[in-house]
C-alpha cells in the first residue's frame, strides 16, 4: 500500500463515528471542574432563590389609599373633611397619623402638615369595583404651611388637599402585582386615546 493510500485510509477512519469515543469525550468534559458550577455556588443560588420567594409571599408592607379633602373650621380649629375609597378587604387604622399635602403648594417646595384621623363614616359600597366609599375628618397638628425656604403661609378655610390613608397590610407580591396591573391599565388607556 502506498503512502497516499495510507493517508486516505487514516483520514477516512477519523471521520467514522464511534459512540465509545464520543461518550468518552463528553464524560471527560463533564469531569472537568467549572469554578462557576461547583456545589457551594449552586447551594448559594438555590438558598437565595428560596429566600426570595419566601420574602415576597410572607413579608408585608403597608397598604394606603389616596384621600382628597377640603379644609374647614370646627370649634375654632381647622379640620379636613375627606372622601376616599378602599379596596376590599381592608382595615382602616383609626387615630393613625397622616401627611397632608395642600393643592397649589408643591411637595418639593413646601413641607407636609401632620394630621390624625378622628372620624370615618361608611357612605356606600361599589359592587362593580369591589370598593367601599367613606367620608371622614382629619385634625391638623399645625395651622400653617412652612416652605423649605422658611416662608410661612397661613391656612384658610376652603383649601383643598390630599393625603394617604393607611388601610392595612399586603404581601410584597400583591403590591408588585398591583403596580403591574395599574401600569398595564394606564398603558391601555393611553393606547385608546391615541
Amino acid at each position: 500500500m502506498s503512502e497516499k493510500d495510507n493517508l486516505e485510509a487514516s483520514n477516512s477512519e477519523s471521520l467514522v463515528y464511534r459512540p465509545s469515543n464520543v461518550s468518552w469525550a463528553v464524560s471527560d468534559v463533564m469531569k472537568r471542574k467549572n469554578p462557576f458550577l461547583n456545589r457551594p455556588f449552586l447551594y448559594f443560588i438555590s438558598i437565595w432563590i428560596i429566600a426570595f420567594f419566601i420574602y415576597i409571599f410572607l413579608a408585608e408592607v403597608p397598604r394606603f389609599t389616596e384621600a382628597h379633602g377640603v379644609l374647614g373650621l370646627r370649634n375654632e380649629s381647622f379640620v379636613g373633611g375627606i372622601g376616599f375609597s378602599a379596596d376590599l378587604p381592608h382595615q382602616i387604622d383609626m387615630q393613625s397619623k397622616v401627611d397632608i399635602y395642600f393643592d397649589g403648594f408643591p411637595n418639593g417646595e413646601y413641607k407636609s402638615i401632620q394630621g390624625k384621623i378622628i372620624n370615618v363614616n361608611f357612605v356606600s359600597k361599589d359592587e362593580k369595583n369591589n370598593k367601599i366609599n367613606y367620608r371622614g375628618l382629619i385634625s391638623l397638628d399645625e395651622e400653617k404651611i412652612v416652605a423649605r425656604s422658611g416662608e410661612v403661609e397661613k391656612l384658610t378655610s376652603g383649601m383643598t388637599f390630599k393625603t394617604q390613608i393607611h388601610i392595612g397590610e399586603e404581601s410584597v407580591f400583591e403590591s408588585w402585582m398591583k403596580c403591574l396591573l395599574q401600569t398595564h391599565q394606564s398603558s391601555q388607556k393611553e393606547r385608546k386615546v391615541d
